[in-house]
Protein backbone atom coordinates (compact mmCIF):
# COMPACT_ATOMS: atom_id res chain seq x y z
CA UNK A 1 0.00 0.00 0.00
CA UNK A 2 2.61 2.93 -1.37
CA UNK A 3 -0.35 5.22 -0.12
CA UNK A 4 -3.17 5.22 1.46
CA UNK A 5 -5.96 5.25 -1.40
CA UNK A 6 -3.52 2.97 -4.03
CA UNK A 7 -3.48 -0.86 -2.78
CA UNK A 8 -1.70 -3.94 -4.42
CA UNK A 9 -2.13 -7.78 -3.20
CA UNK A 10 0.15 -10.38 -4.94
CA UNK A 11 -0.91 -14.01 -3.99
CA UNK A 12 1.20 -17.02 -5.94
CA UNK A 13 0.08 -20.20 -4.79
CA UNK A 14 1.57 -24.24 -5.26
CA UNK A 15 0.33 -27.23 -4.91
CA UNK A 16 1.39 -30.45 -5.00
CA UNK A 17 -1.24 -33.22 -4.34
CA UNK A 18 0.12 -37.33 -4.84
CA UNK A 19 -2.94 -39.28 -3.59
CA UNK A 20 -3.65 -42.85 -2.76
CA UNK A 21 -6.89 -43.89 -2.10
CA UNK A 22 -8.64 -47.50 -3.48
CA UNK A 23 -12.24 -47.02 -3.44
CA UNK A 24 -14.29 -48.72 -0.39
CA UNK A 25 -16.58 -51.79 -1.87
CA UNK A 26 -19.35 -53.01 -0.22
CA UNK A 27 -21.64 -56.17 -0.60
CA UNK A 28 -21.12 -58.11 -3.94
CA UNK A 29 -21.56 -56.78 -8.12
CA UNK A 30 -24.16 -59.31 -8.28
CA UNK A 31 -24.76 -62.51 -7.03
CA UNK A 32 -22.85 -65.50 -7.42
CA UNK A 33 -19.76 -63.38 -7.56
CA UNK A 34 -16.88 -65.39 -5.11
CA UNK A 35 -15.97 -64.41 -2.25
CA UNK A 36 -17.45 -63.24 1.04
CA UNK A 37 -19.87 -60.08 1.33
CA UNK A 38 -18.72 -57.02 2.35
CA UNK A 39 -20.33 -55.03 4.86
CA UNK A 40 -20.20 -51.16 5.18
CA UNK A 41 -18.57 -51.15 8.35
CA UNK A 42 -15.52 -53.20 7.02
CA UNK A 43 -14.00 -50.43 5.18
CA UNK A 44 -11.95 -51.80 3.15
CA UNK A 45 -11.11 -52.01 -0.43
CA UNK A 46 -10.67 -55.24 -3.28
CA UNK A 47 -9.60 -53.13 -6.19
CA UNK A 48 -6.26 -54.95 -7.44
CA UNK A 49 -4.62 -52.63 -9.79
CA UNK A 50 -3.21 -48.60 -8.52
CA UNK A 51 -5.77 -46.15 -7.50
CA UNK A 52 -3.75 -42.98 -7.44
CA UNK A 53 -4.18 -39.41 -8.20
CA UNK A 54 -1.38 -36.33 -9.11
CA UNK A 55 -1.49 -32.95 -9.30
CA UNK A 56 0.23 -29.98 -9.66
CA UNK A 57 -1.17 -26.56 -9.64
CA UNK A 58 0.78 -23.05 -9.92
CA UNK A 59 -1.62 -20.13 -9.45
CA UNK A 60 -0.65 -16.22 -9.42
CA UNK A 61 -3.15 -13.86 -8.43
CA UNK A 62 -2.98 -9.98 -8.81
CA UNK A 63 -5.11 -7.55 -7.52
CA UNK A 64 -5.08 -3.62 -7.59
CA UNK A 65 -7.44 -0.77 -6.47
CA UNK A 66 -6.89 2.84 -6.22
CA UNK A 67 -9.73 5.25 -4.74
CA UNK A 68 -9.69 8.61 -6.69
CA UNK A 69 -11.77 11.23 -7.17
CA UNK A 70 -15.16 9.65 -6.12
CA UNK A 71 -14.11 6.12 -8.24
CA UNK A 72 -12.73 3.31 -7.06
CA UNK A 73 -10.96 2.02 -10.38
CA UNK A 74 -9.76 -2.08 -10.17
CA UNK A 75 -8.34 -5.16 -12.22
CA UNK A 76 -8.24 -8.50 -11.09
CA UNK A 77 -6.39 -10.86 -12.78
CA UNK A 78 -5.08 -14.80 -12.43
CA UNK A 79 -2.57 -16.84 -14.15
CA UNK A 80 -3.22 -21.04 -13.46
CA UNK A 81 -1.09 -23.57 -15.04
CA UNK A 82 -1.29 -27.40 -13.89
CA UNK A 83 -0.45 -30.91 -14.67
CA UNK A 84 -2.76 -33.66 -13.68
CA UNK A 85 -2.80 -37.19 -13.42
CA UNK A 86 -4.49 -40.63 -12.62
CA UNK A 87 -3.90 -43.83 -12.36
CA UNK A 88 -6.88 -46.28 -11.82
CA UNK A 89 -8.20 -49.91 -11.87
CA UNK A 90 -12.21 -49.27 -12.70
CA UNK A 91 -11.98 -52.78 -11.61
CA UNK A 92 -12.94 -51.46 -8.37
CA UNK A 93 -15.52 -54.08 -7.14
CA UNK A 94 -12.81 -57.30 -8.22
CA UNK A 95 -15.53 -58.73 -10.49
CA UNK A 96 -12.78 -60.55 -11.98
CA UNK A 97 -9.78 -61.44 -10.04
CA UNK A 98 -6.31 -61.27 -11.52
CA UNK A 99 -7.20 -58.78 -13.89
CA UNK A 100 -7.32 -54.73 -13.54
CA UNK A 101 -9.23 -52.80 -16.21
CA UNK A 102 -6.93 -49.84 -15.46
CA UNK A 103 -7.33 -46.16 -17.04
CA UNK A 104 -4.25 -43.81 -16.97
CA UNK A 105 -5.18 -40.22 -17.96
CA UNK A 106 -2.89 -37.20 -18.31
CA UNK A 107 -3.91 -33.42 -18.62
CA UNK A 108 -2.01 -30.16 -18.18
CA UNK A 109 -3.32 -26.80 -19.12
CA UNK A 110 -3.43 -23.12 -18.20
CA UNK A 111 -5.96 -20.75 -17.83
CA UNK A 112 -5.97 -16.47 -17.42
CA UNK A 113 -8.45 -14.28 -16.44
CA UNK A 114 -8.30 -10.59 -15.83
CA UNK A 115 -11.50 -8.13 -15.37
CA UNK A 116 -11.44 -4.11 -14.92
CA UNK A 117 -14.12 -2.10 -13.77
CA UNK A 118 -14.74 1.22 -12.01
CA UNK A 119 -17.08 1.67 -9.58
CA UNK A 120 -18.13 5.24 -7.81
CA UNK A 121 -17.65 5.41 -4.01
CA UNK A 122 -19.15 7.52 -1.35
CA UNK A 123 -23.24 7.94 -0.41
CA UNK A 124 -24.74 9.54 -3.04
CA UNK A 125 -28.46 9.18 -4.68
CA UNK A 126 -26.70 7.36 -7.87
CA UNK A 127 -24.16 4.74 -7.29
CA UNK A 128 -23.08 3.03 -10.21
CA UNK A 129 -20.22 0.46 -11.67
CA UNK A 130 -19.07 -0.37 -15.41
CA UNK A 131 -16.65 -3.54 -16.20
CA UNK A 132 -14.86 -5.78 -18.85
CA UNK A 133 -14.09 -9.48 -18.02
CA UNK A 134 -11.61 -11.74 -20.29
CA UNK A 135 -10.56 -15.45 -19.39
CA UNK A 136 -9.05 -17.83 -21.86
CA UNK A 137 -7.96 -21.55 -20.99
CA UNK A 138 -5.90 -24.17 -23.33
CA UNK A 139 -5.41 -27.87 -22.17
CA UNK A 140 -4.41 -30.99 -23.70
CA UNK A 141 -5.31 -34.40 -22.36
CA UNK A 142 -5.36 -38.47 -23.02
CA UNK A 143 -6.21 -41.40 -21.97
CA UNK A 144 -5.20 -45.41 -22.25
CA UNK A 145 -7.36 -48.02 -21.10
CA UNK A 146 -7.75 -51.46 -21.84
CA UNK A 147 -10.97 -52.34 -24.32
CA UNK A 148 -12.75 -55.57 -23.80
CA UNK A 149 -13.92 -57.39 -26.33
CA UNK A 150 -14.57 -61.16 -25.63
CA UNK A 151 -15.64 -62.65 -22.26
CA UNK A 152 -14.40 -66.18 -22.52
CA UNK A 153 -16.45 -67.51 -19.39
CA UNK A 154 -17.95 -65.61 -16.22
CA UNK A 155 -15.11 -64.05 -14.18
CA UNK A 156 -12.32 -64.62 -16.38
CA UNK A 157 -10.13 -62.08 -17.67
CA UNK A 158 -11.27 -61.09 -21.27
CA UNK A 159 -9.56 -60.81 -24.40
CA UNK A 160 -8.75 -56.96 -24.85
CA UNK A 161 -7.37 -54.35 -27.14
CA UNK A 162 -6.17 -50.75 -26.17
CA UNK A 163 -8.54 -47.85 -26.67
CA UNK A 164 -6.40 -44.29 -26.88
CA UNK A 165 -7.66 -41.17 -26.39
CA UNK A 166 -6.68 -37.62 -26.95
CA UNK A 167 -7.79 -33.71 -27.37
CA UNK A 168 -7.08 -31.74 -30.88
CA UNK A 169 -4.02 -29.55 -30.57
CA UNK A 170 -5.38 -25.89 -30.53
CA UNK A 171 -8.40 -27.04 -28.13
CA UNK A 172 -9.40 -23.67 -25.91
CA UNK A 173 -12.22 -21.87 -24.33
CA UNK A 174 -12.41 -18.07 -24.32
CA UNK A 175 -15.39 -16.20 -22.50
CA UNK A 176 -15.27 -12.14 -22.57
CA UNK A 177 -18.14 -10.10 -21.21
CA UNK A 178 -18.77 -6.07 -19.93
CA UNK A 179 -21.45 -5.52 -17.38
CA UNK A 180 -22.63 -2.38 -15.53
CA UNK A 181 -24.24 -1.94 -12.29
CA UNK A 182 -26.79 1.02 -11.19
CA UNK A 183 -28.28 1.78 -7.30
CA UNK A 184 -30.43 4.43 -6.45
CA UNK A 185 -31.01 5.68 -3.56
CA UNK A 186 -35.22 7.51 -4.04
CA UNK A 187 -35.53 8.35 -0.19
CA UNK A 188 -33.89 7.30 3.19
CA UNK A 189 -36.21 4.08 2.96
CA UNK A 190 -36.25 3.07 -1.14
CA UNK A 191 -33.41 2.08 -3.45
CA UNK A 192 -33.97 0.50 -6.87
CA UNK A 193 -31.41 -1.52 -8.63
CA UNK A 194 -30.32 -3.00 -11.92
CA UNK A 195 -27.55 -4.90 -13.73
CA UNK A 196 -27.16 -5.79 -17.15
CA UNK A 197 -24.34 -8.07 -19.14
CA UNK A 198 -23.16 -9.15 -22.30
CA UNK A 199 -20.82 -12.19 -22.23
CA UNK A 200 -19.62 -14.23 -25.60
CA UNK A 201 -17.77 -17.07 -25.50
CA UNK A 202 -16.22 -19.58 -27.78
CA UNK A 203 -14.67 -23.16 -27.70
CA UNK A 204 -12.90 -25.45 -29.57
CA UNK A 205 -12.79 -29.00 -28.57
CA UNK A 206 -12.35 -31.66 -30.76
CA UNK A 207 -11.45 -35.57 -29.49
CA UNK A 208 -10.08 -38.53 -31.04
CA UNK A 209 -10.30 -42.19 -29.75
CA UNK A 210 -8.12 -44.76 -31.26
CA UNK A 211 -9.23 -48.60 -31.37
CA UNK A 212 -7.78 -51.64 -33.07
CA UNK A 213 -4.88 -48.92 -35.10
CA UNK A 214 -8.78 -46.86 -36.40
CA UNK A 215 -8.52 -43.32 -35.06
CA UNK A 216 -11.91 -41.79 -34.52
CA UNK A 217 -12.60 -38.13 -34.72
CA UNK A 218 -15.59 -37.57 -31.78
CA UNK A 219 -17.67 -34.70 -33.50
CA UNK A 220 -17.72 -33.26 -36.73
CA UNK A 221 -16.02 -29.67 -37.07
CA UNK A 222 -18.85 -27.91 -37.28
CA UNK A 223 -19.47 -29.70 -33.52
CA UNK A 224 -16.47 -29.41 -32.37
CA UNK A 225 -16.06 -25.57 -32.71
CA UNK A 226 -18.88 -23.49 -30.07
CA UNK A 227 -20.04 -19.69 -30.10
CA UNK A 228 -22.44 -18.29 -27.80
CA UNK A 229 -23.73 -14.49 -27.14
CA UNK A 230 -25.98 -13.43 -24.44
CA UNK A 231 -27.55 -10.95 -22.65
CA UNK A 232 -28.96 -11.62 -18.89
CA UNK A 233 -29.89 -8.91 -16.52
CA UNK A 234 -31.08 -8.08 -12.78
CA UNK A 235 -33.28 -5.57 -11.34
CA UNK A 236 -34.44 -5.10 -7.38
CA UNK A 237 -36.33 -2.52 -5.20
CA UNK A 238 -35.80 -2.65 -1.54
CA UNK A 239 -37.93 -0.77 0.90
CA UNK A 240 -37.47 0.02 4.40
CA UNK A 241 -40.34 0.28 6.78
CA UNK A 242 -37.86 0.89 10.04
CA UNK A 243 -34.31 -0.12 11.23
CA UNK A 244 -36.12 -3.85 11.68
CA UNK A 245 -38.51 -4.12 8.86
CA UNK A 246 -37.21 -4.29 5.28
CA UNK A 247 -38.77 -5.72 2.05
CA UNK A 248 -38.00 -6.47 -1.54
CA UNK A 249 -38.81 -7.90 -4.77
CA UNK A 250 -35.95 -9.09 -7.69
CA UNK A 251 -35.55 -10.74 -10.66
CA UNK A 252 -33.11 -11.80 -12.84
CA UNK A 253 -31.63 -14.04 -15.93
CA UNK A 254 -28.75 -16.42 -15.94
CA UNK A 255 -26.74 -17.96 -18.62
CA UNK A 256 -24.31 -20.65 -18.79
CA UNK A 257 -22.84 -21.59 -22.41
CA UNK A 258 -22.44 -24.87 -24.12
CA UNK A 259 -19.79 -27.00 -24.27
CA UNK A 260 -18.30 -30.64 -24.77
CA UNK A 261 -17.65 -33.60 -22.50
CA UNK A 262 -14.26 -35.00 -22.54
CA UNK A 263 -13.61 -37.57 -22.55
CA UNK A 264 -15.40 -39.98 -24.15
CA UNK A 265 -14.37 -43.50 -23.89
CA UNK A 266 -17.01 -45.11 -26.29
CA UNK A 267 -16.17 -44.71 -29.81
CA UNK A 268 -18.53 -44.06 -32.20
CA UNK A 269 -21.04 -42.32 -29.96
CA UNK A 270 -23.43 -39.49 -31.47
CA UNK A 271 -22.01 -35.82 -31.23
CA UNK A 272 -26.12 -35.20 -29.87
CA UNK A 273 -24.56 -37.26 -26.51
CA UNK A 274 -21.00 -35.31 -26.42
CA UNK A 275 -21.90 -31.45 -26.68
CA UNK A 276 -24.73 -30.14 -24.07
CA UNK A 277 -26.71 -27.51 -24.97
CA UNK A 278 -26.63 -23.73 -23.29
CA UNK A 279 -28.48 -23.33 -19.99
CA UNK A 280 -30.92 -20.33 -19.68
CA UNK A 281 -32.65 -19.80 -15.55
CA UNK A 282 -34.93 -16.80 -14.90
CA UNK A 283 -35.17 -16.25 -11.21
CA UNK A 284 -37.82 -13.92 -9.33
CA UNK A 285 -38.01 -13.18 -5.45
Amino acid sequence: QPTRPLEFLLVPQQLTSNVVSPPIAIGRPFPGQPGPEIDIDDRTSVVEGPYKFYNNTKLTSFNATWDVAGHRPSYSGGFERFTESGDRDTDIANVIPGWSNQQLVRIKGLQRTHELRVESTGTRFWNYMVGAYNSYGDASAGFEQPFPYFYPGPFSPPMQAILKGSTADGSFSESTAVFTDHRFAINEADQLQFGLRMQKSRSYSQQYSEIFGNKIQALPDDRARMEDTAWTGSASYRHNFNKNVMAYASVGTGYRPGGTTGFVTTPGLSADLINYRAEKSTSFE
